[in-house]
Formats: C-alpha cells, sequence, structure tokens
C-alpha cells in the first residue's frame, strides 16, 4: 500500500498501464460511470438542490435507465478515428482554468485496468477551447492524457451537450 501526503498529485509517478493504441470502446461493456456538467461563470439553472452543475453516477443499470446509453454509443463511434494531436503522460488533476463551462464523462470499462474520461469544453474562450481530452486514467490522477481537435471528432462536440436536454431529476447526486 502506497499512501502519499498530497493525495491528488501523483508526482512524478509514470504510469503501469500501456498507453491505448486506439479509442474502440464498447458501450456494453460500461460498468459503472459518472457524468459531470458545469454552467460556468454565471450558473443559474437549478439541478436538484445546486445551481449550475450537477453530477450524475450509477452503474450499468443506471446507465439504461437515464437514456444516456444512445448518446455515449455515438461519442464512442466518433472516437474510433483514434486522431489526436498530441498524448502526454498526466500525474495531476485536470487544469479547466477559471469558471470553465463543461462537460464530462467517466467511465469504466468491464476488463479494463484503466477508466476513460472526456472533457469537453462548451465556450470559446477557456482552456482547452477547441480540443477534447480525453484520459486513460490507470488512478484519479495518472495515466495518459490525449488532446483531440473537435474539428476531427464534430459528432462528439454535436452529441455531448445532448446530455444537458434529458429529464434527469432522478439521477442528480446530491453533493456533487
Amino acid at each position: 500500500m502506497h499512501l502519499q501526503d498530497k493525495p491528488l498529485n501523483s508526482k512524478n509517478y509514470r504510469p503501469n498501464v500501456k498507453q491505448i493504441e486506439n479509442f474502440n470502446f464498447n458501450v456494453d461493456d460500461i460498468t459503472s460511470f459518472r457524468i459531470y456538467y458545469d454552467e460556468g461563470k454565471n450558473k443559474r439553472t437549478k439541478f436538484k438542490n445546486e445551481i449550475g452543475y450537477f453530477a450524475i453516477q450509477g452503474g450499468a443499470e443506471e446507465f439504461e435507465k437515464s437514456k444516456i446509453k444512445p448518446i455515449i454509443k455515438n461519442i464512442f463511434s466518433d472516437l474510433t478515428k483514434s486522431k489526436y494531436e498530441s498524448v502526454d503522460v498526466f500525474n495531476n488533476p485536470l487544469q479547466r482554468g477559471e469558471n470553465p463551462k463543461f462537460i464530462q464523462i467517466e467511465v469504466a470499462l468491464k476488463d479494463k485496468p484503466y477508466l476513460i474520461f472526456i472533457y469537453l469544453p462548451l465556450l470559446k474562450d477557456q482552456k482547452y477551447s477547441g480540443k477534447i481530452v480525453l484520459m486513460e486514467k490507470e488512478y484519479q490522477n495518472l495515466g495518459y492524457q490525449f488532446i483531440l481537435n473537435q474539428n476531427d471528432y464534430l459528432n462528439i462536440v454535436k452529441e455531448f451537450p445532448k446530455i444537458l436536454d434529458l429529464k434527469l431529476d432522478n439521477f442528480y447526486e446530491e453533493k456533487p
């Protein structure tokens, strides 16, 4: 067991998992998920008890009931292009900048030693504007970070925000 003084920083550690060579993921292999949305600086929409942001999470059953599965299936389909600008090891949390407006998903896949994290900024003048960040996470703050150009993945840019149009009241976490 390895304990660290600062668990949110993996310092100079390198991932033990092999870097994925392609982005072929099967939506039926999702065992758990977490989706997070933040309206950014001008928060006004109420989601359960929170203003301007929400999180939903669960296992395969909640994934089906929430009606998110077809959206993620389309996102996974677009990812099969496996085209990225850069890949780097990360060992710190994603630095989003100040007051970002974004949506992200993290999924665990059956029989995979890593999680997949996909981050889409929703404003043009924020960090990662025009990009999509895909992370292969061995641990929360350790893995490989791929930077994708949104112009290469227009279906993701179109599909991801559809989650915001779903009726998810029964799925919001109390304290995201």
